[in-house]
């Protein structure tokens, strides 16, 4: 399903504002190919905790990049124009704890659990 940048951009930022302010629940990101590995379309689908899947949105894509380029779309989104560390490059986990302030604490190709850490 295609989602408007401007309706990725709602989508992230409320749940980001959800996640942030609520209990220390996880949440999942969910990595959605479509397409071969090289050449197609990935997208991060997110939810809530124990929210059923149906009640995902779709909070960034890429159509080049991959998971790396829905990382930047996601930062970009939260954060605007701030200098990023890419997701291959070292460090990465520990920019996204001190840049948005959760932890990613499992990524197993389809989903990444994400906590709430503690901002420095």
């Amino acid at each position: 399903m295609r989602t408007t940048k401007k309706e990725r951009e709602s989508n992230a930022k409320t749940f980001y504002e959800g996640f942030m302010n609520r209990t220390s629940r996880p949440s999942i990101i969910h990595v959605k190919r479509t397409g071969t590995d090289r050449y197609g379309r990935t997208q991060f689908w997110a939810s809530y905790g124990s929210v059923p899947q149906s009640a995902q949105v779709c909070i960034a894509e890429s159509n080049a990049l991959g998971v790396e380029g829905c990382w930047i779309e996601f930062i970009q989104f939260i954060k605007g124009g701030i200098r990023q560390t890419t997701y291959y490059e070292d460090g990465f986990k520990d920019f996204i704890k001190e840049t948005l302030g959760f932890e990613i604490t499992y990524y197993d190709g389809e989903a990444f659990i994400i906590e709430r850490g503690n901002k420095s």
